[in-house]
């Protein structure tokens, strides 16, 4: 870990930027900013002392997907390298729930986002040829403009090589338990208070469990969690886990077990931070995808062309998807 110190208008790092560090605002404060070709400079927020940025390259080894400018004279930052992360946490268990509820809002507000881009492309496809409410038109243009803005994200958005985790996969205790196959974990509905880390088995996750109109929505395997949203932000069960198969193991993590969690298992803590990274960059990915196919349907409206069978497959498949996201969180 290495002490920085910027003056003002220093760059960070710009976005596209590949390498591997989060900072820490020891002093002072830096603005996070991203450059369109039509709209210019975008700055996006403002962060002061004792805030995180960078932390997604660091965990998961992915591309810069914005810009920091330093805000003042004397601005002090800390750089903190992937290979650094475990010790930086062990020092300040604390920031291992900031990361955690930092990544947590922002997949709860880019979900919002892309079930908003999901219902704006299917009122599109009810609307052609029929004059478009003003509110329609507002957000046409809101997604055309996100997309323009982060096009390249869709180009270096390729498979991350993610950070060298210490220790093997020996995480079991007390609360590490042994389930029989058609178990319910939770149910839709239930409040959230625990997450579960799958040591063993495979888990399922459905939404009207049950009924005739159950649907899983995901199957997860060793070595993934799930119930995160409820231990980081006490929100009631949007799905039912089910286990699907026998002797599947999962361990319990209660918001009480984290801290000491870190100490004794540091690599499921650093493995958990990851997961929701991972699933706020595929996230991302969805949602410019989704803007993109409001793009080119505004574009074929306008030149009175035919979108191909791909496009109109993906329109049908965005609705779909977006149930899957707005259950799944």
């Amino acid at each position: 870990m290495l002490l920085k110190e910027y003056n003002k208008g220093d760059i960070v790092f710009r976005e596209g930027d590949r390498d591997s560090c989060m900072y820490r605002i020891i002093e002072g404060a830096v603005d996070v900013f991203i450059t369109s070709k039509t709209e210019g400079e975008i700055v996006l927020t403002t962060l002061g002392q004792d805030r995180i940025f960078g932390e997604m390259a660091a965990i998961d080894a992915w591309p810069r997907s914005a810009s920091i400018r330093v805000r003042e004279d004397g601005t002090k930052l800390l750089e903190i390298e992937r290979d650094e992360l475990i010790d930086f946490f062990r020092e300040d268990p604390y920031q291992v729930r900031s990361i955690m509820e930092n990544l947590s809002h922002r997949l709860r507000g880019l979900t919002d986002d892309y079930l908003e881009v999901c219902a704006t492309v299917r009122d599109m496809k009810s609307t052609v040829g029929q004059k478009r409410s003003e509110g329609l038109l507002r957000k046409i243009s809101r997604f055309i403009s996100a997309y323009s803005r982060t096009v390249r994200y869709l180009t270096t958005n390729e498979e991350s090589s993610g950070i060298p985790l210490p220790g093997g996969k020996d995480v079991s205790g007390e609360s590490s338990v042994n389930y029989r196959k058609n178990t319910v974990i939770f149910r839709q509905g239930d409040d959230g208070d625990c997450m579960y880390y799958i040591q063993l088995g495979s888990i399922g996750i459905y939404t009207d469990y049950g009924t005739d109109k159950e649907k899983q929505l995901v199957l997860l395997e060793e070595d993934a969690f799930f119930g995160e949203m409820g231990l980081i932000e006490k929100l009631p069960r949007s799905a039912t886990a089910v286990v699907i198969e026998d002797d599947t193991v999962l361990r319990k993590i209660t918001e009480e077990e984290l801290e000491e969690l870190f100490k004794t298992s540091p690599s499921l803590v650093v493995r958990c931070i990851e997961h929701l990274s991972r699933r706020l960059r595929r996230l991302t990915k969805d949602y410019l995808e989704a803007c993109e196919m409001v793009t080119k349907m505004d574009e074929a409206e306008k030149t009175d062309t035919s979108l191909s069978y791909a496009e109109e497959a993906l329109i049908r498949e965005l609705a779909d998807a977006a149930g899957r996201y707005d259950a799944w969180m």
